[in-house]
Formats: C-alpha cells, structure tokens, sequence
C-alpha cells in the first residue's frame, strides 16, 4: 500500500465522485458551480473529520480559462503539472480495453480542515469511456439534488440505472417519471418547489431511515432495488427507446 494513503485505509469511507472538484484557484480541476460545491463538500468533510474520499478526473491541460481580447471571447487551457500540486500513487490497476491491457493511476492531493481532519482526493488521468464505464458501474446509489424545477434532463441518473444502481434524488427532469419510490430509488423532498430546508431535511431523514438500513441490514432487499432500477428505468429509459419514437412520430411522420 502506498505510503501517503497509510492515514486513510483503516477504516471504510464514503467515495464522493464528481466530475470537477474546485480544490484551488491554481489548479485547474474545475469550470463552474459543480466543480465548487463539490470543493466546498471535501472542506466540509475534512472539517468535521468524516471518513470521505473525494474521486475526481484529471488532465494535464485542465479546464480551460476564457478571457476577453480584442472584442471576441478566447480560450486558453488551464495548463498545469501535477506533480507540483498532487503525489503520484505508486498502486495502478490493469483494465482490458480493445483487447489491450492498460495501466490506470492516480494522483493523491489531501483536503486538510481547520480542525485537524483530512480528506484524499484521487485524481484519475487520461480519463474516457471505459473508465467511466467502471466508475458508474461501481457506484452504489446515485445522489441528484437539482434545485426544483430547473433539472433540464438528468441523463446521468439514467445511465446509472442501466448499470443497476438505484437514485436517490430530487424528484425533476426524468426523476419524476423514473420515480417508483422503493422500487427504482428513493424520493428527495416532494414536487414543490426547492426548498433547501426541507429537501436538505428529506435527505438526511431518507439516508438514516431507510437507505442505509436497507444497504448495510437486507442485502436481498437492496439486490431487489437494483433490479428494479434495471427493469423498470433501464429498460424504458434509453436511446432506443428515444430513437424509435423520434422515427415514428416526427422523422417518419
């Protein structure tokens, strides 16, 4: 095992995945609101000590920078050397992919709190398909919070069901009709609209009473749930689907 994850391997933690985590303004790692709650989550956590793992994508070229010149928008990539920010892990893991073994590695930065606390965030570089094929597959439950009702789609929770992994989510965009509560995921606050209060309320209280219990006390329960999200999401929420009403009843008219 690697040395500078030696603190955070001795007991379980939650792996918090997001596409963009703003770490630093130096580094280039995020582009917008996303990239900063997710940031704010990670400082949260290692605030209060909790036993977290951020995982997030990297690139060498980084998220790009626009500026004004000459009248015209421009845009310049957020260069930067990893290596200066982040250690390299030593571990790596061997994926199959078009018949060629390729070697995926990481990169450790370390959120530290005001109170002592820490949290790892793994960079993962050269990020593609087949990477994020085993990243959504290794998900446990899909967390969705947009703020009601401006979800425009929410196609990620779609394609996590596809790979058999329940949403916990605010019921907008396709959640409200993928929606079976119990069967396919779980409901965060009602149809109203956002209320940060109350939907904040309605996470936790779901998490604590029904979530957790069903995942760590009735594996065949959440096995169920699962299978649920497959048949009754995966099955009806997918591209064919959209193609063959897009011939039918536009296209082909």
């Amino acid at each position: 095992m690697s040395a500078p994850l030696e603190p955070f391997i001795h007991e379980p933690r939650i792996a918090y995945f997001s596409m963009e985590i703003a770490l630093a303004s130096e580094i280039p790692t995020y582009s917008g609101g996303l990239g900063v709650l997710a940031g704010d989550t990670m400082r949260s956590a290692a605030d209060l000590d909790l036993p977290m793992v951020g995982v997030t994508l990297v690139s060498r070229a980084g998220y790009f920078r626009q500026e004004i010149a000459g009248g015209r928008q421009i845009e310049q990539p957020g260069r930067w050397e990893p290596e200066k920010r982040a250690r390299r892990l030593a571990a790596k893991v061997a994926l199959q992919i078009d018949g060629r073994e390729t070697w995926v590695g990481a990169w450790l930065y370390v959120v530290e709190g005001h109170r002592g606390g820490a949290v790892p965030v793994a960079f993962l570089p050269d990020y593609d398909m087949d990477l994020a094929r085993l990243l959504v597959s290794g998900v446990d439950v899909w967390v969705n919070l947009p703020l009601r009702p401006l979800e425009a789609s929410g196609t990620s929770g779609m394609k996590a069901a596809l790979n058999g992994v329940p949403n916990l989510s605010v019921p907008d965009g396709w959640w409200l009709e993928g929606l079976i509560e119990g069967v396919t995921g779980w409901a965060v606050g009602g149809e109203a609209d956002a209320d940060n209060a109350r939907d904040a309320a309605s996470l936790y209280d779901k998490l604590e009473h029904t979530v957790l219990p069903l995942y760590h006390g009735d594996r065949a329960g959440w096995t169920a749930v699962m299978k649920g999200a497959i048949s009754r999401n995966a099955s009806f929420f997918n591209s064919h689907r959209m193609m063959r009403r897009y011939a039918v009843e536009a296209y082909l008219r």
